[in-house]
């Protein structure tokens, strides 16, 4: 019995642990740019950006007053905004990041 439990525990951290993995090289493959904005900071994931690019686009984020949220490209060009971007933001983002 505790066998059993205790490599249903094994399994479940390994599923965790997988997923974890998953979430944080993902975007690597099916992104181009990925730029995550949290608590003021803003950072490049995957791809890059130069800086001016970078701090236009946490200006604009703070001026709509976005915490938190999530950019992605897609390597196709198609971009994907998280939910806490509100729609009219979009395009003023778009137009940033297409300038660079």
């Amino acid at each position: 019995m505790i066998k059993v439990i205790v490599k249903s525990i094994l399994t479940a951290a390994v599923a965790v642990g997988g997923k974890k993995l998953y979430d944080k090289y993902a975007d690597g493959f099916m992104y181009g740019l990925v730029i995550k904005y949290s608590g003021g900071q803003i950072e490049c994931i995957t791809g890059s950006l130069p800086s001016s690019t970078l701090r236009e686009v946490k200006e604009v984020l703070s001026e709509f007053g976005v915490t938190a949220c999530t950019l992605k490209q897609a390597k196709n060009g198609k971009y994907k905004f998280s939910s806490e971007i509100p729609e009219s933001m979009y395009q003023k983002l778009r137009n940033i990041l297409a300038n660079f």
